[in-house]
Parts: structure tokens; sequence; C-alpha cells
């Protein structure tokens, strides 16, 4: 009995339906198709033969326009290399005559011999010359108009022209030589401007640039030329032909100018005005009915036309249509015939087929049946022992390998089981191992994932961790949280930011970092938080000592420079007053013999002030050098004359200069300041300079001073406080002040040099400057400021000691 729902045999009688079916639709659709195919390929030869034509138009005309492009700029490029041969034989005239007559003759009389050599000069059909002009704008040479020569172009001319021709002058001012190109009126005719192209070269033993140019409109008008003479005289052996017209409605060339001008106007117009649209957007195809005297081939004609760029004009290919030839009958008789055999063979061929397959399908369906069925018996004893299966019970390969795919799947589920608990807790592992703290949390902001870091940095456990806000765990994503949020699950991408967290009374630099975790029904964001406090203090660091060292190279150089003439000026004004000195005897014996009364002299110049001014360049001078001297200090880095100094000798010699420091400008000194100097005396000596370390500690009392005299103004008693402590390689010497503080930007460009926030005429900024340079570059050590507002600042100063002691730390 037949039953529908087996396998087997829904298969076989699907298979015979199959064939039966695959006969009909296979022998209708091969008789269907080859009835038709003889319509289709009539239709496909005449199609391919106008589209191979058409082809050929398109090829012929892009071919055309090409190799004219081509020649358009070969011959452009040899016009420039034309100019630039002319203007540099130009300029070798002018370097002959002016070597050899510069010795002989006057500069004018040498520049009319040039004038008059290049001035005879002409080529291009006399459109060409030479032209010459100096650098300030004044006309040397100008042949159309001789007049103007030795008058300035930029009064003679105006608008664009006079915006050229200071082109001109700043291409030669800039490189020395080189092309212009630009409009300008031809000799033959001035009411018009043509694109010209010159070509300027810089005479240097005139201060002029000499030049010839040439125009391009002429190469355009050239090949136009020569392109119209070419399509009237050009023959094709395929019976098209090459037609040229403008944009102006005008037939130039081609058998189509005659045509066009044999046609009625208004027909004529149309297809002309059809060309132009095609050709002005970017090219086409124009199908239209005329005959050429010669076609043999009816008058339905296509034509391929193109736009020449930059020419207002437009080049084309066209012929007639041909028509299929009479082959075409023979070739549909024998299609017809081998019709008739194919689908004679196809049906002997799907019958034979009809008839295998039934048996064929018969005797499968009976060994599928059995191995199903052995099959269905295996995994029903498999299901209640659990046992592999037996490969051996298979009767067919796929079977085999089917039942060895399932015991390999088993074994392999067991493996991947196991590696991914080993997994899980190596990621677990490596991500508490990470010294960074990570979470992550959900799109509401609550924690679902803790690693250790974070464990150590808040003291709450991952699982007390889990579900709570992460703000509130972690206060410095409270101003980030939803940015992080909206960023990561609405556009998808990762965030990162940057905030300053205060810890312990002191502020932190954080790294916020925040990526997206890829799921399909959440969005899961992993964060993690990295304290860079250390890393941005070290970053400021190295950017300072770059700085330092890029200005101290540039501050070297200027000294060095600067000191020669302030030399001269410190010589030159002691040698004026010495001269005006009257004890001295042949300042007096001069004045005799001029009739000078030098009392008379001495009095006019005290009531004149004479001698104050030289005075105050005597100060000048002094205060320039000892600027210039600070700067040689602040770039120089010999260590050749160290030695071992105590520390608390150089500070008791700084507070002996404070001592007796007064600034006039800002009226105010050290003596209403508490200084108190806990330099101990038995601290191990530094290896130093003994009056540069000096310098710094008194630039650094100094800048003090300045601060504190502010604060003694608003009745505070301000004070100045040195300490020094020794450790087994550093001595560390600190001064600390109660003044207002510096604020941070300040603060970070406190050592630049020429940096200073005093009146003009107060400080120069090279105070801190110097002492900066003295220490880490002089003497291998480090500097240091720590200020807040309001609570006063302190420089920290680290200097290698003269004895390194095995102790960790000795104070």
């Amino acid at each position: 009995m037949f039953n529908s729902t087996s396998l087997t045999n829904r298969f076989f009688f699907l298979y015979l339906v199959g064939i039966l079916m695959s006969v009909v639709l296979i022998g209708g659709f091969w008789i269907h198709s080859n009835q038709k195919q003889i319509h289709n390929q009539t239709e496909i030869l005449k199609k391919q033969a106008v589209e191979k034509q058409m082809t050929m138009q398109k090829v012929r005309v892009e071919d055309f326009i090409n190799r004219l492009m081509k020649r358009r700029n070969d011959l452009q490029k040899e016009a420039r290399h034309n100019l630039q041969r002319r203007v540099s034989e130009a300029l070798t005239i002018a370097e002959n005559i002016y070597t050899t007559n510069k010795d002989r003759y006057s500069r004018a009389e040498i520049i009319a011999m040039i004038r008059a050599a290049l001035e005879a000069i002409r080529f291009q059909d006399g459109e060409g010359y030479y032209f010459a002009a100096d650098l300030n704008g004044v006309i040397q040479l100008y042949p159309p108009a001789p007049q103007w020569a030795g008058t300035n172009a930029l009064e003679l001319i105006d608008g664009q022209s006079k915006r050229e021709f200071s082109d001109a002058v700043e291409l030669v001012r800039t490189q020395g030589e080189g092309y212009l190109e630009y409009n300008w009126p031809k000799l033959s005719d001035r009411q018009h401007e043509y694109p010209k192209i010159s070509y300027i070269k810089y005479f240097a033993p005139l201060d002029w640039f000499i030049g010839s140019g040439g125009y391009l409109s002429d190469i355009t008008d050239n090949l136009k030329q020569e392109l119209t003479k070419r399509i009237d005289g050009m023959e094709l052996d395929d019976g098209s032909c090459f037609f040229l017209g403008n944009y102006q409605g005008e037939v130039l060339a081609g058998p189509l100018k005659e045509h066009s001008q044999e046609e009625g106007e208004e027909r004529n117009a149309e297809r002309i005005r059809n060309l132009i649209e095609l050709a002005q957007n970017g090219g086409g195809y124009l199908h239209h009915d005329f005959a050429l005297p010669h076609d043999k081939l009816g008058h339905h004609r296509v034509s391929y036309v193109a736009g020449i760029p930059g020419w207002g004009m437009y080049i084309g290919n066209g012929g007639s249509i041909a028509e299929i030839d009479p082959q075409l009958a023979r070739l549909l008789a024998q299609r017809k015939t081998d019709m008739r055999v194919k689908v004679a063979t196809i049906i002997g061929i799907l019958s034979l087929l009809l008839l295998v397959g039934t048996l064929f399908s018969y005797r499968l369906k009976l060994l599928l049946r059995n191995s199903f069925r052995e099959f269905q018996n295996f995994f029903d004893d498999s299901v209640k022992q659990a046992t592999p299966l037996d490969l051996k019970k298979q009767s067919f390969s796929e079977f085999r390998a089917l039942a060895q795919s399932a015991n390999l799947m088993l074994e392999k589920r067991r493996q991947i089981e196991a590696t991914a608990n080993a997994y899980r807790n190596q990621l677990r592992n490596i991500i508490d191992a990470m010294p960074s703290l990570l979470a992550a949390i959900d799109e509401a902001g609550r924690i679902i994932e803790w690693n250790q870091h974070a464990t150590g940095q808040t003291g709450i456990t991952r699982s007390a961790a889990q579900g709570r806000n992460a703000v509130e765990l972690l206060p410095c994503l409270d101003a980030y949280l939803d940015e992080i949020i909206g960023e990561c699950c609405q556009k998808h991408r990762s965030y990162q930011a940057k905030c300053d967290h205060e810890e312990d009374g002191s502020i932190r630099n954080m790294l916020i970092f925040a990526y997206p975790l890829d799921l399909e029904d959440s969005c899961d964001i992993v964060i993690r938080i990295d304290d860079v406090t250390e890393q941005a203090q070290l970053e400021e660091m190295m950017i300072q000592t770059e700085k330092m060292l890029s200005i101290g190279s540039l501050a070297a150089g200027m000294a060095h420079e600067i000191n020669n003439p302030l030399s001269i000026i410190s010589q030159s004004a002691q040698n004026i007053g010495q001269r005006l000195a009257p004890e001295v005897p042949a300042n007096r014996r001069r004045a005799e013999e001029l009739g000078i009364d030098l009392d008379n002299l001495q009095s006019y110049l005290e009531q004149r002030q004479i001698r104050k001014f030289l005075g105050n360049i005597s100060s000048a001078v002094e205060r320039s050098s000892k600027i210039i001297q600070n700067m040689l200090i602040f770039t120089n880095d010999s260590t050749s004359s160290r030695e071992s100094c105590s520390l608390y000798e150089i500070t008791h010699d700084a507070l002996a200069l404070t001592a007796h420091d007064y600034d006039l400008r800002a009226h105010h000194d050290f003596k209403n300041i508490a200084i108190i100097n806990e330099v101990p005396v038995n601290l191990p000596p530094i290896r130093a300079i003994h009056f540069e370390i000096q310098q710094v500690v008194f630039n650094i009392l100094k800048n003090a001073g300045q601060a504190l005299h502010k604060e003694a103004l608003q009745g505070r008693q301000p004070e100045i406080r040195l300490a020094a402590s020794a450790s087994s390689k550093t001595v560390t010497l600190t001064i600390s002040d109660n003044g207002p503080g510096i604020p941070e930007p300040i603060r970070k460009r406190i050592v630049e040099p020429f940096f200073s926030t005093k009146n003009v005429g107060e400080g120069t900024g090279l105070g801190l400057s110097v002492a900066y340079s003295i220490v880490t570059n002089r003497h291998q050590g480090q500097f240091f400021v720590d200020s807040k507002l309001g609570r006063g600042t302190t420089f920290s100063i680290i200097l290698p000691r003269a004895t390194v002691v095995t102790n960790d730390v000795e104070s």
C-alpha cells in the first residue's frame, strides 16, 4: 500500500512527476524558442550592426578629440620652451653687453646699448618682442610704446593689468624666473585683449627682469584652421564622414556643410540645434533622416557628436544605418532544419531518461528505506542507553560519516565545556590583574561587573557592587555618565574624557574610557578609569624641558650677536666723555687751536644734560650686558668649574645680598620681610659652582620679595623660609613664602625666558628662567614649583652631592 507520509514513497512519486513535467516543459520550451529564434536572430543582427556602427562613430570622435587636445598641449609646451629659450638668449645678449662695457661706459650708456639691441629684435610675424622693467615697476623696454621707457608701469596701468604687473614683480622677487598667463591686446588689434603667456627672468646686473610673450589664441586659431582643412578633405571607406561646427550654429567643415545649405532652413536649424545641445551636454547620438549624394543605403542616418573643450565647437561622425543582407533568409532556413533535429533528439533523450530514472528511483527507494529504519532503531537505543553509535551497523558511507560526526560532536561538546570553564576563569584573572579600574554597566547605569582593582580603590566587593548605580560607587562619573550612555548606546561609539578628582585633599588627574558591547537585545558598556596624575606631571616636565632647550639655543645665538655692538656703544660713550673732559691736556690744546672755550662748553653740556645722556647710555649698556650674561649662563652647559660647595654658605651669601637690595621702581626691600634660614650648617656639600647657585637662590628670594610686598601692604606679616635636607645622592633646598600664590596658567610658564607678569621696565623675565637653566642644565639637578592661591609658593631645588654615601637617607 502507498504511504503518503513515507519519505521514500514521496521521493519516488515526486521524482517520477518531475521527470514527466521536465519532458513536457523542456520539449515545449524548445519548440517555442526555436519558433522565435529566427525573428529574434534577425533583430539581434540588426541591433548588433547598428551598435557596432555607433560604437565605431564614438571611438572615432573621441580619438579625434584626444589627438587634437594632445596636439594643442604639445604646441603650448613648444611655445613655452621657445619663450624660455628666447628670454635666455636676450639675457645672454644683455650680459655680454654689460660685461664687455661695464668698465668703459656709464650705467646709463650700457642701458641704452641693451635697449637698442633688444628693441630691434622681432619674431612671430612682428607680434613678438622683448620687454624689460626693474623691480620698482619702472619700464625699461617696451617696443610697442617706446615713450613708456623710464616710466613707472603702476602709474600707467590700472585694474587687472596693474595686478598682473605686480604679480610679475613678485614672481621675480620670490623665484627669479617663471611663466605668467594674462590677457593683452595684439599690435594688430589694440581694441581687444587675447590670452597671452610670457616668460620673465631676473637680470641681476641692472636689477631688471627681461621677458617675452606669445598669444595662446594663435595656437588655437592655427589648430582650428588645420582641423577645418583636414575634415574637408577626409573620406572614410565605410561611407561615413566627419563634420565640424561651432556653437553659433555654423557648419564649418565636412559634407554636411554643403548638404545643410541645400536643405530647408528650418529643418537644418533644428538638426544643428540638436547637435549643439548634445555636444554641450557631454556628447551623444542623433538619429535623423537625409542622404548625401554618394549614399546608396537609404536616408536614415545616425551621428555621434561631442564638444571640443574650450573651443566652443563640436565635431561628429555620421553614416547611414546598414540593412541586414539577404543571407539572413538562408540562415533562417538552416535554423528551421536544425530545430526539427533538436526536437526529435531531445524527445528521445527525455524518454530514455524517464525509463532509467524510474528504475533507479525505485531501487534507491528500497535502499533508503532500509537505511533509515536501521538508523532510527540506533537512535532509539542511543537515547535509552546513552551509548555512542556503532559505525559497523551502517550500510551507507554517508550514514557512517553521520554516525561518526555524532560521536565526535559528543566528545567535542565535553571538551568545549571544559575549555570554556578554563577560559572563563583565565579571563576573570586577567581582568582582576589589570592596574586600571574596570566596571561594566547596563544602559540604566547599574553595575554588572567589577574587577579586583575597583574593589581595592573603593573598598566595595564585586557582589556588593553589582546592581548599584555607577555614580554612587564612582562619584567621578557624575558629570559624564549620561554622555557615556548616549555615545555608546545611541551612537555606538567609544568615549574618552579627562577629569580632575579630589582625593585626600589633592587633585588627581583621571582618564575615563568607555566602550560599547555589541549585544542584540541590550546595551552594556565597559568603563575603564586610569589615574594619570604622575604621567601628566612627567609630560609637563618633559614639555617644559624641551621648550627651555629650544629657547636656550636661540637666546645663546642672540646674546653672542648683541655683545659686539654693545661693546662698541660702551667704548664710544666712554670716548665721548673722555674727549669732552677739560682736565685732559690734549683736549685743551685742540680747543685752543680751534678757538673754543672749554669752560663755556662744559656749561653748555651741563645745561643741556649731555653728560646725563652719556650716563644713561652707559647704564643701558651695563643693564643689557647683565641680561646677556644671564642669557649665556642660561644656555651654557659647561661643568668644568664645579667644585665641592657648602649649601649653607651659599644661602648665607645670598641672604647677605638681599639685605642691601632695594627696588627703586616698586619702592620695597627685604627689611620688612621675616626671613627664616633653617639650612643646617653641617649639611653634606654639593658639587656645584658657588656663585651660580647663589644667583639661583637670590633670584628666587627676589621674586618672593616682590610677591610679598603686596601682602605687606594688606597688613599681613610676610615671611620667607629656607630649609634643606639630604639623601644618599642628593641635597634638596626648599624656599617657601606665605605670599598670594601663583595661578596655574602662570605657574606652567614661570621658567620661560622673557616671560614676566611685571610692568614694562620692572623686570626682564629672565630671573627664574636663568635659575631653572643653572639647576637643570649646568648642574643636572631638578627644579620644582608648587603653589596654592592664598597659601604661598614653594620652590624645590634638588642638586647632586659632592660625595655619595651608602645610607638611604641622611638629613
